[in-house]
């Protein structure tokens, strides 16, 4: 399995018509732990932005060029099985602009703030990435990072996952973002043009931005991460498998030993 480096840098209502009903007083307390999850969920969000310096040019006609267009992904805050922590999204982002095209990433943390990407640890065949940022970024209390599932799903199990589709985050100043809810229906193998690999599948819709977001079991854990839509059945989304997910992630070393390496 072969893993790149990529190290980049950072340049830096209307009103509602409701009837109105009378309801029994709700004990949160049986429910409290999904919603201490779910709010951990959230914490964990990141919204991935990839842009390239370069202008793209028509090879046959360097002196046409266009601006390249902004990507927009999601991310979640993870620790790794060794105590790493990092942002844990898909490769497809950093190659939009084609394998040679530099690029640029950034994160922005729910907490609003936006933290330069360090550097990228990426298995493209199986289109996922570790991202390390500075390690300051997880000081603040309103943050949280999501550990690995120590099983894997089984069919029927319930997942969830929140992040910025479509950047419907940014419409709203941040105050809004979307939670799903699905069911993992199970792993098969899936054709992309680097291969075949194995793919798991979550009966919840995707769109455009949410791919990275972490797949979660009911206590928060991860499980896979939303990679693209099912072609013939798009109500559902496709993740890494779980076993190769664990081997990525135990496979993340510090930042300093891939350093020294180069």
């Amino acid at each position: 399995m072969k893993r790149f480096i990529v190290v980049v840098c950072l340049f830096l209502c209307p009103t509602l018509m409701a009837s109105c009903v009378t309801t029994k007083h709700i004990d949160f307390s049986s429910v409290q732990p999904v919603v201490k999850s779910k709010r951990q969920l959230l914490g964990s969000v990141v919204r991935i932005t990839t842009i390239s310096p370069d202008p793209l040019c028509n090879p046959k006609d360097p002196e046409k060029c266009i601006p390249p267009p902004t990507i927009l992904s999601s991310g979640t805050l993870v620790t790794t099985p060794n105590g790493h922590k990092g942002i844990l999204t898909v490769a497809h982002a950093l190659t939009a602009f084609g394998p040679q095209q530099r690029v640029e990433t950034y994160a922005t943390l729910v907490n609003g703030t936006i933290t330069m990407v360090r550097a990228s640890i990426c298995d493209f065949r199986i289109d996922v990435c570790f991202m390390f940022i500075d390690d300051t970024a997880f000081n603040d209390s309103r943050l949280s990072t999501l550990h690995l599932a120590k099983i894997a799903p089984a069919w029927g199990d319930i997942i969830w996952y929140t992040g910025d589709p479509v950047g419907i985050a940014s419409d709203f100043n941040g105050t809004i973002f979307p939670l799903l809810k699905g069911w993992f229906g199970g792993t098969s193998t899936f054709r992309n043009p680097l291969g075949i690999r194995k793919v798991s599948m979550v009966t919840a819709p995707a769109a455009q931005g949410a791919s990275g977001s972490g797949l979660v079991n009911d206590n928060s854990e991860v499980v896979g991460i939303v990679q693209m839509v099912h072609p013939s059945f798009p109500f559902s989304t496709l993740s890494i498998e779980y076993g190769d997910l664990v081997t990525f992630l135990i496979s993340i070393r510090s930042l300093e030993e891939y350093r020294t390496q180069e």
